[in-house]
């Protein structure tokens, strides 16, 4: 299926073929753990490496379908959901996500 790859390491979005199933997930984002914290109006996912923040300093910011803007640390990637919430191929342009992406050097954060 296809999939878009956020990496902060190589500050690439690129376009991925990725095999059905959490291992191959796990495969394509180098690591063994996940979590959403994105699902889309079109049922794409931000899976996110849940284990970015222990490594490498690899920040991005991304700017949602809404405005809001999240910040990350390690891979990304933005694969479909069906009906049933079984992972397909991505909805999402490429290009559209490319814009959406700022990879930075560290993380911001908002003070009052």
């Amino acid at each position: 299926m296809k999939g878009i790859l956020i990496d902060p390491w190589e500050k690439r979005v690129s376009s991925i073929e990725v095999d059905k199933g959490l291992g191959a997930l796990y495969d394509a984002m180098d690591c063994s753990c996940v979590t959403t914290p994105i699902s889309f109006e079109n049922r794409d996912s931000l899976f996110m490496d849940d284990e970015g923040r222990f490594r490498d300093n690899a920040f991005w910011e991304f700017e949602d379908p809404r405005g809001q803007v999240w910040q990350f640390v390690g891979k990304g990637l933005i694969l479909g959901t069906d009906e049933e919430g079984d992972s397909e191929s991505a909805r999402s342009e490429l290009e559209d996500i490319k814009e959406r992406c700022t990879f930075t050097p560290f993380l911001l954060r908002a003070t009052n």
